[in-house]
């Protein structure tokens, strides 16, 4: 994604498309108003390990800052007739000093079981890939059912480990 802008229109399951792009400063309030408008409860409590209500700018700033090399945040948004960034997931990786790399993945409520959350972390690990990032990691709450499949299905080891569950890419 480097070397041009990155966009792709996905068809999902149910025959709605999509926008893929990568996340940007200017995303910041559309960001904030996925998190918490278009998250349950349940699903930020998975995506954040913890219950949150607020992130503060400082967090949404760094959220939506790529890093090349370091930070990749993509974002899936529909088509809406006022032009406005509606984010229905977004998927992001960030490489620590060891070079590989965590990894998280959110999806709006009512876009689960689509398509969206395996298509944002196919894009995650074919990005990984092609920058020599040898493993994407992150770990997950047991009775993340979705999420253990979609990982499972792209080929991902799964560690229980009592509180949590490790995933790795």
């Amino acid at each position: 994604w480097k070397d041009k802008p990155y966009r792709e229109t996905l068809v999902l399951g149910d025959g709605r498309r999509v926008t893929l792009r990568p996340l940007d400063n200017s995303d910041g309030a559309a960001l904030y108003r996925f998190f918490f408008s278009c998250l349950s409860f349940r699903a930020r409590l998975l995506r954040f390990h913890g219950a949150i209500n607020h992130l503060p700018p400082s967090a949404l700033h760094e959220m939506t800052t790529q890093v090349p090399g370091r930070h990749v945040a993509l974002a899936a948004l529909p088509a809406t007739p006022d032009g406005l960034p509606r984010l229905l997931a977004e998927a992001r990786y960030v490489v620590q000093d060891d070079g590989e790399a965590e990894f998280a993945v959110a999806v709006a409520d009512p876009w689960q079981g689509q398509g969206l959350g395996r298509a944002l972390v196919q894009r995650l690990i074919a990005h990984a890939r092609a920058h020599g990032i040898p493993v994407l990691h992150g770990v997950a709450f047991p009775g993340n059912e979705r999420l253990f499949r979609l990982m499972e299905s792209q080929g991902a080891e799964l560690r229980d480990q009592g509180a949590e569950v490790s995933v790795r890419l």
